[in-house]
């Protein structure tokens, strides 16, 4: 994962916890966590990745979890943002605080699910702003997704939290979609 934005923005770490492919098992446990009301066995993973990475050392300078934030339409329709379920298991196990509203997003985007990596830029790139920039100064931010393409959404949210504030960011993801890694 790390390979994925080495260059592109200043990051700390970058962890997945699995590759999500097209035909794969992992597919459909995305999928019911994103879409079919999953929401607390997000919350399961995020704890089990997080449990694993402490158990390597990591984590354990971070100050604030932040998930990817949904349009508050997306949200309200969704009834949850499945990356929010993810940062409270993170949470549990790290005795961190999700802070579900410290980014938003000015707009809704449209999905990207088949949109090209320069459209998937164009859909986020300025679409994110922090909410409470006092909070983030001198912080270590785990920026928190669940599934990671392109990285263009992970992108402009790094973008905007490090415009705002002399903080490092480090990003976390249930997923990493297989091609990145060809």
């Amino acid at each position: 994962m790390e390979q994925l934005f080495r260059g592109k923005i200043d990051i700390q770490d970058a962890y997945a916890f699995f590759y999500f492919t097209q035909h794969g098992d992992y597919r459909r446990l995305i999928h019911n966590i994103k879409y079919k009301g999953e929401k607390r066995c997000g919350k399961y993973l995020g704890s089990l990745f997080a449990s694993e990475l402490l158990k390597e050392g990591k984590l354990q300078d971070i100050d604030i979890i932040a998930p990817v934030p949904l349009h508050h339409s997306r949200e309200r329709a969704r009834g949850y943002n499945q990356s929010e379920w993810v940062a409270k298991g993170i949470a549990d196990v790290i005795g961190k605080e999700v802070c579900p509203h410290l980014l938003c997003r000015r707009k809704k985007n449209e999905s990207q699910t088949h949109k090209s990596l320069y459209e998937r830029w164009l859909n986020t790139h300025s679409a994110f702003y922090v909410q409470e920039t006092s909070k983030i100064k001198d912080k270590h931010i785990l920026l928190v997704d669940d599934v990671v393409t392109t990285g263009a959404t992970l992108l402009a949210c790094a973008e905007a939290l490090l415009k705002s504030g002399n903080c490092k960011i480090s990003l976390l993801t249930l997923a990493i979609t297989q091609q990145n890694n060809k």
